[in-house]
């Protein structure tokens, strides 16, 4: 199977950042630290407990997160009045974690709010 970034999400690799404009001028920043297909488990009834892969028991639906891209990012602080000064601050190693490990689906980061930097 082939997967794709949505036609209208930012496209990255591997540390890459995303600058994400938010509403009300903040700029949020994130590193790229993965990039993921995920497939959903599910427990068997049997004991002791197996997991089973959701896609081998679905023969009509399809299943969740079937063909999405899913990220792997941390994200820093501090939140910038504008994207210049998070570029800036990207550039020039300033930035600190805040959260790491967030999966968030790849359509999330629109390309008309989000820019991709690649340090």
């Amino acid at each position: 199977m082939h997967f794709a970034f949505p036609a209208d999400s930012i496209e990255c690799r591997v540390g890459d950042y995303i600058v994400f404009a938010r509403t009300g001028m903040r700029c949020e920043v994130y590193r790229v630290d993965d990039i993921l297909a995920i497939q959903r488990l599910v427990a068997s009834a049997a004991s002791p407990l197996f997991l089973i892969p959701e896609d081998t028991l679905l023969d009509s639906m399809k299943p969740a997160y079937f063909g999405e891209v899913q990220l792997l990012l941390t994200r820093f602080d501090p939140v910038f009045a504008d994207a210049s000064a998070a570029r800036e601050a990207i550039l020039q190693g300033t930035l600190t974690e805040h959260t790491r490990g967030l999966l968030r689906c790849a359509g999330e980061f629109p390309r008309a709010v989000c820019q991709v930097v690649t340090p």
